[in-house]
Formats: C-alpha cells, structure tokens, sequence
C-alpha cells in the first residue's frame, strides 16, 4: 500500500495569472523533503491562468470550473482528491518564504492536538500584516458599528476582535488565521467536516476554525513560517461586489452560529449605524487627502453594507 503524501497544497485561483506563476513557483522551491502535491481550481478566469498552469507547470494538478464556483466549492473539489495527510489552503496572491511548509509541517508533527497551523503573513515591503482575529461575536459587531474598535484598537475589549493588543510575533494558540494560508491536519478535517459551500467567499475559514475548535483541536500561529502575501488580486477586481459578499456571508456566519435571532440583530446593528459609518467615512475623507475614486469606494461600501443588511436572504 502506498504511503500517503506528506502535504497538499490546494490553490483556487480566479484572474491572479501573474501572481499565480510566482506563488507555485515558490511551492516548487520550497518543497524540501517532503514528498507533495499541488492542485490548482480554477474558478472560470478570463486571463489564461488555466492555459498559464498547463503549460508552464505540468507537474501541477488543474481542475478548472466554467464559471466561478466561490471560495468553499472549489478549495473542496480539490480536498475531495487530494491525498496529503496535511492541507495547506493557499491564495494566488502569495510567495511561500523558505522553509515555511517543513516548519509547519514538522509543527503538527510535534504537536499532535494542533489541528491547523498558520505562519507570519508579510506585506510586499515586508511589513507583518496583522492575519489573526477571535471569533466575531454580537459584542464585537457593536464595537465595529460605532467605530470604537478602530479608535481605540488596542483597547483589550474594544480592540478584541481584531486582537490589537497583540504585535503577531510570538507563537500562540489563536481563533482564526487568515485563510490565505492555513495548514490543516486531514484527520481534523475529516472530523470537522470540509469548508460549508454556503459561504461563497468570506467567513468560510472563519466557520471552518470555530468547527475544528468546536471538535477540540487547537489552531497554532507560528511566526517562525512567513510568507509573504500581495492581497486583493482577487477581490480587489470588484470592490463593490467584494463588500456585498463579504457582508451576506457575515449574516450567513451568525445565522449558522447564534441563530435567527443573533442574525437580525447584526444586521439591526448595520441599519442604525448607516448615519453613524457616514459620519466617520466622511471624517477620514477630510483627514487625509485621496483620490476622488476612492473616496466613491469609501462611500459605496457604507451604502452597499445598508442595503445588504435591507436584503432578505
């Protein structure tokens, strides 16, 4: 019987061809020892990376959708096929810094309890990009709606959520990394059930966290892995778009979560805070100066976070 690979590295890729070639380059170079596979969804790009893949990296593994499938749908075609006994889910927009995936790998090995793993997130200029946060809560959308959390970000209550008080440079046991890349145990997996395809895209690393913490495991940050990650390439394509999914996927977490009820009284929260989020919008616009076209996004997210709290569904 063939032994299982060490690591799975699943990528879902939408329009990210030039940074697509640079993240699974930095896969094949920092793969090391272990003995790994790659796979690469897809999601319906209109920008060659489909044909990109094939031609230059025919060792890597393609599964490519017609159309855009979200996050959760294709991370799980692949994890359906895959065959390591770890999982990194890894975003496009990203660069694998050396050693990272034998640090993470050797972490769960070292730590049997650690269900998922996540390193130090890097900004181009080599700034850490701040990647951890606990779990949102009904508190912690009251902090975010009257705009406290960011006043006040370090604030041990008010600053929680986003973890503020804390600098991401010392290993730690924490709620949910960011998704761009998170290393997942398959056994914990298996136990907690793969991503939940309701979540189009956002908060599906966040669900999938609280089951992993809910079925025991601990999630690890370590800082000695970095990567170093671009954001956005994505997402940023359509911010309006972006914001809308972001927020319908928000209510979807807390109607899963905290029920009905905890649902509508997030979005409550987002009603009555319109005028309150147009005040502070409006501040930052007048603080600093900015393009006119993004002052429009600064405004247009205000208004479609209204209108997705309005929407039913």
């Amino acid at each position: 019987m063939d032994q299982p690979l060490d690591l799975s590295v699943i990528i879902v890729n939408w329009n990210a061809h030039d940074y697509l070639v640079e993240c699974l380059t930095s896969v094949e170079h920092q793969a090391g020892g272990l003995s790994l596979e790659a796979w690469v969804v897809d999601n319906g790009s209109t920008d060659g990376s489909a044909e990109l893949v094939e031609r230059e990296f025919p060792g890597v593994k393609l599964l490519v959708n017609r159309e855009n499938r979200g996050f959760a749908r294709a991370n799980n075609q692949a994890l359906s096929l895959a065959q390591g006994r770890y999982l990194l889910f890894l975003n496009p927009d990203t660069r694998l810094l050396p050693q990272v995936l034998s640090t993470l790998t050797q972490f769960l090995d070292h730590h049997p309890c650690a269900g998922a793993v996540a390193p130090q997130i890097l900004s181009p200029e080599g700034c850490i990009q701040p990647s951890c946060r606990r779990f949102p809560t009904l508190g912690t959308v009251f902090w975010e709606a009257t705009g406290l959390d960011q006043i006040f970000p370090r604030h041990p209550l008010l600053g929680r959520y986003l973890m503020g008080d804390w600098d991401h440079q010392t290993l730690r046991q924490v709620d949910q990394p960011m998704g761009a890349c998170l290393m997942v145990r398959r056994t914990a997996l298996d136990q907690a059930g793969p991503f939940d395809e309701r979540f189009f895209l956002f908060f599906e690393e966040v669900d999938l966290c609280r089951r992993l913490k809910s079925a025991g495991w601990d999630i690890y940050f370590v800082p000695q892995a970095r990567i170093i990650h671009y954001g956005g390439q994505s997402t940023g394509q359509n911010s309006r778009r972006t914001a809308w999914l972001f927020h319908r996927s928000r209510y979807k977490y807390f109607r899963k979560h905290f029920g009905r009820g905890g649902e509508w009284l997030v979005r409550a929260l987002m009603v009555v805070s319109f005028p309150w989020q147009l005040v502070l919008r409006l501040g930052l616009v007048l603080s600093k100066p900015m393009e006119r076209d993004r002052m429009a996004r600064h405004f247009s997210a205000v208004v479609v976070q209204l209108v997705a709290a309005l929407w039913p569904g």
